[in-house]
């Protein structure tokens, strides 16, 4: 159970943290300016902590698994989304409905580990919960070091994708996402 939690923690945070180090790439790839950076990087933080309460209110009202699950959900749609884009304005518009998806699963995270365990291991738990909290913050900064932001395509690809003619904005495609003929990118498609 607590590593369900921390799985579902560590793709709320992950997210937040990972978009610091991708920016740089999602700036050469949909040609945004600062502006659309400024709105795509806040935009999920923005609608995580204004609607935090809220999900809480809701788990408590409504059930916490069925809460949890909705987040996840939600997030898993606009991020798997987000990979067929090459919109910046809908990449922030997806960012949105993401951090509300995070809003419904951090609190759910940490009020289900301190309703499961009894009290003698609910200190060690809600500990292990918080190292994964500022881990999986470091780990998805990591693989964003090796990986683009589309989430799949390792960095040196993305580094040699051809520019579109005319100065139009680059698409993100099947082909720059799980390479040509990859065996993991025919699995996932």
């Amino acid at each position: 159970m607590l590593a369900v939690m921390c799985l579902a923690l560590a793709v709320v945070v992950g997210m937040l943290a990972s978009l610091l180090v991708a920016v740089p790439d999602m700036a050469r790839y949909l040609r945004a300016t600062e502006s659309e950076l400024q709105w795509t990087m806040n935009t999920y933080g923005v609608t995580f902590t204004g609607l935090l309460l809220l999900g809480g209110a809701l788990g408590d009202r409504y059930g916490r698994k069925g809460v949890l699950l909705a987040g996840l959900a939600v997030i898993t749609v606009a991020s798997g989304t987000v990979i067929w884009i090459d919109d910046v304005n809908l990449v922030i518009g997806l960012r949105a409905p993401a951090g509300v998806g995070a809003a419904l699963v951090m609190p759910m995270t940490l009020s289900i580990i301190t309703n499961v365990f009894p009290a003698e291991e609910r200190g060690r738990a809600v500990d292990i919960w918080s190292g994964i909290s500022f881990g999986s913050a470091l780990l998805a900064g990591g693989l964003l070091e090796t990986y683009s932001w589309a989430f799949g395509v390792p960095g040196e690809h993305g580094a040699r994708r051809p520019r579109p003619s005319g100065g139009g904005r680059p698409r993100v495609c099947r082909q720059m996402i799980f390479g040509r003929g990859s065996w993991s990118g025919d699995t996932l498609l």
